[in-house]
């Protein structure tokens, strides 16, 4: 379920990298996020596995910032992504 403020989230999905200009931003949202707020990073990019060499310019998110959980591939499965969001669920 989506919802309109960090405040109220549950689990926060993230894709892509994180470049340098992103990052105080990211860490603003996850700071209002409730204590216990899981972290699904999704996508190649984003854990820094399984994008095709280049395709991911900047630093993937999982090196920044500590992931609840990860789901690889370039692009993601839907199958994968409910895996990974059951996975961090649990």
């Amino acid at each position: 379920m989506e919802c309109s403020s960090p405040r109220h989230a549950g689990l926060v999905i993230v894709s892509g990298v994180l470049e340098e200009e992103m990052e105080s931003g990211v860490l603003n949202v996850l700071a209002q996020a409730p204590a216990g707020v899981r972290v699904l990073a999704v996508g190649g990019c984003a854990t820094g596995a399984g994008a095709p060499p280049g395709a991911c310019p900047g630093v993937s998110f999982s090196e920044r910032v500590k992931a609840d959980g990860k789901v690889r591939g370039c692009p993601v499965t839907m199958e994968a992504l409910i895996e990974g969001v059951e996975d961090v669920n649990c």
